[in-house]
């Protein structure tokens, strides 16, 4: 066959005519067409061909002697497998070390490089992460914490956090004050602590009766939630007490942890690495004093006749406000905050105000107030936004527009687990999906016009993701149902 001009096939990318367009082939039996996706098509369940018939497009299509071959038809190829995936703004933060970026297809490879791109800004990460090797690691100022899991490796993505006070003192050095030990004595800098160096205790029992115990008094809020937090590793002793002034709850130092929550406290416990384990109590402060204290067990007792030699280890207390810990703040003889994460981008040619879709990956603790995976917007009064509400626990995407809320649509949420969720808008049409569930619309309303883009924040600069975002796409367009419904998964 001789082709001349450029012949095309017709497909169907969602319902949206693209072309397959001719590219080489000429004097062969074998053609060759080519389909150069549009910026915002999406097709996760495959393209089909719309025609069977090559559209000549002005062009012709001869065979050798030089007649026409009208009409020139092919057998369509089985293209379910064919799946297309183009957003104008791609943010992949477990691609590698520091992620991958894409905007209208040009491809950067590292944060800064994209963050020049975009005239984006970031600020924050002086907090600590569990880094490639699963140890704690302390952030750079201004460096994104591009987070793993302690036990797997894998990568987690982008950590965002807000501010927080540490209000426990000499979080890593339980043998000095205000630390007070009972019935029992500390050995310093005895194993390697989840930093990796030498720098974790041991608390070793004496030989008389009693709770062994190392505690801190505290000063706090009454009637707050606070959460407090140590790392341990069992030595001789496999069990520990870990509480609030009216807890008493019990963790196991074994396999992937046990906690028993007691009294007061609500228990919680995270497998790290290395034998080490995060223990958590969350309480509800009954006065301006607390106490949070770790003890030894023994035959499921706290009291009792000690041999003098055996023990267990501790390392990196934490006594924050909220409802679950956040990375680890270091304190020695005062209490010690950590700065919140900022990053923002403003729009630019990849963004339609007209029509869009947004699509999210995030695990997130539970703090005690919204936790915003982004929020879009020009002021207060023009903003889109999706956010994880505490009580109850849901997605929520709200609309507004001058003022006035076009849309506020949700699906029940988790916490801690990865939610990957899906939301759109154009004129009427607001939806919501999270991890492959039905859809949930709004059908009224306008869409306002948005100037930047706030990541894992409100528009306030707080009500931080308090944990971690795997991706974030953007598409500028609003695709069919079954398309979003597909991001979602």
């Amino acid at each position: 066959m001789n082709i001349t001009g450029t012949p095309r096939i017709v497909l169907n990318v969602d319902g949206n005519t693209r072309y397959a367009t001719y590219t080489s082939g000429t004097g062969t039996a074998s053609l060759t067409f080519t389909y150069s996706p549009t910026v915002g098509d999406v097709d996760l369940d495959g393209i089909t061909i719309s025609s069977t018939s090559i559209d000549l497009n002005g062009g012709t299509i001869k065979d050798l002697v030089g007649n026409d071959l009208s009409p020139a038809t092919f057998t369509a190829p089985n293209t379910t497998g064919v799946k297309v995936n183009y957003p104008s703004l791609s943010m992949d933060f477990v691609y590698d070390a520091d992620g991958r970026y894409s905007v209208n297809g040009v491809v950067y490879d590292t944060f800064p490089t994209f963050l020049s791109a975009v005239s984006g800004t970031f600020t924050g990460g002086s907090g600590t992460f569990y880094n490639s090797s699963g140890n704690i690691q302390t952030g750079t100022v201004g460096t994104p914490r591009f987070e793993y899991d302690p036990t797997t490796l894998q990568p987690k993505g982008l950590l965002l956090e807000g501010y927080t006070v540490n209000y426990a003192l000499r979080s890593a050095d339980i043998n000095l004050s205000p630390w007070v030990v009972s019935n029992g004595t500390i050995t310093a800098n005895i194993t390697t602590a989840p930093t990796g160096t030498a720098v974790a205790e041991k608390l070793v029992e004496n030989a008389g009766t009693g709770d062994k115990e190392v505690s801190q008094a505290i000063t706090v809020t009454n009637a707050t939630v606070y959460t407090a937090s140590i790392y341990a590793k069992a030595a001789e002793r496999t069990q520990v007490r870990f509480r609030s002034s009216g807890g008493s709850s019990i963790f196991t130092l074994t396999g992937s942890g046990t906690a028993v929550s007691g009294g007061t406290d609500t228990a919680s416990i995270q497998q790290i690495n290395s034998g080490w384990y995060r223990l958590a109590v969350k309480f509800i402060s009954s006065s301006t004093s607390e106490t949070i204290a770790f003890a030894l067990i023994n035959g499921g007792v706290s009291s009792y006749a000690g041999d003098g030699t055996s023990g267990a280890y501790a390392w990196g207390a934490q006594l924050e406000i909220g409802q679950t810990p956040s990375s680890y703040i270091p304190t020695t003889t005062g209490t010690n905050n950590r700065a919140l994460d900022n990053f923002q981008i403003p729009t630019g040619t990849w963004f339609s105000n007209t029509n869009g879709l947004m699509q999210t990956k995030t695990s997130t603790n539970n703090p005690t107030f919204n936790t915003y995976v982004y929020d879009i917007v020009t002021d207060n009064s023009n903003y889109m936004s999706l956010y994880k509400t505490a009580s109850p626990i849901s997605a929520r995407f709200d609309v507004v527009n001058a003022g006035s809320t076009q849309a506020s649509i949700l699906q029940s949420a988790s916490i801690g687990n990865i939610d990957t969720c899906v939301t759109s808008y154009k004129a009427n049409s607001f939806k919501i999906s999270r991890n492959g569930a039905a859809i949930t619309s709004d059908t009224s309303g306008t869409a306002p016009s948005i100037t930047s883009f706030k990541i894992g924040q409100s528009r306030f600069g707080v009500n931080q993701l308090h944990g971690n975002m795997r991706y974030f796409k953007y598409y500028p367009t609003q695709p069919s149902d079954t398309q979003l419904q597909l991001l979602s998964q």
